[in-house]
């Protein structure tokens, strides 16, 4: 969220515009998995379910507008259908709140049948939030954003 807020408007378009060509097919593996690896890199990022177990009453670690045990069961699912690692990307820091995250990804397992449940579960979560809906193309990662 502070990366949005810092670069504005655009970073939506190019993530939009980053889901909407790869569901068309237009953009490689390649260039998908190196967008994920700079939202890594960019800000702050944590592992996910470790980040999440530090929350406190006082010291929220939330994705979207979850509260801490609904972000952790988030997490834990993940998890359970196969992902190799969970990674929470963009961490908005408030020192009055807590941390909270829309974005996060996930690097994907090489069992086919872990990848398309992963690739079902994002399938669901970009029907509610309308964005999203990626195949398996053999990349690493997975982006899940909640926004």
């Amino acid at each position: 969220m502070a990366f949005l807020r810092k670069h504005g408007l655009w970073i939506v378009v190019v993530v939009a515009l980053l889901v909407l060509r790869s569901q068309r097919g237009g953009f490689s593996p390649e260039e998908l998995d190196a967008h994920c690896q700079q939202l890594m890199e960019e800000g702050k990022s944590a592992e996910a379910l470790a980040w999440s177990r530090e929350a406190t009453d006082d010291d929220l670690r939330t994705i979207y507008e979850y509260d801490n045990d609904r972000t952790l069961e988030i997490i834990e699912e993940i998890y359970k259908l196969g992902a190799a690692k969970v990674t929470a990307v963009d961490i908005d820091v408030d020192p009055d709140f807590g941390e909270t995250t829309d974005i996060l990804i996930v690097t994907l397992p090489e069992n086919p049948t872990q990848r398309a449940d992963l690739l079902q579960y994002e399938s669901q979560l970009a029907q509610w939030t309308g964005v999203g809906g990626t195949s398996d193309r053999g990349q690493k990662y997975l982006m899940l954003w909640w926004d």
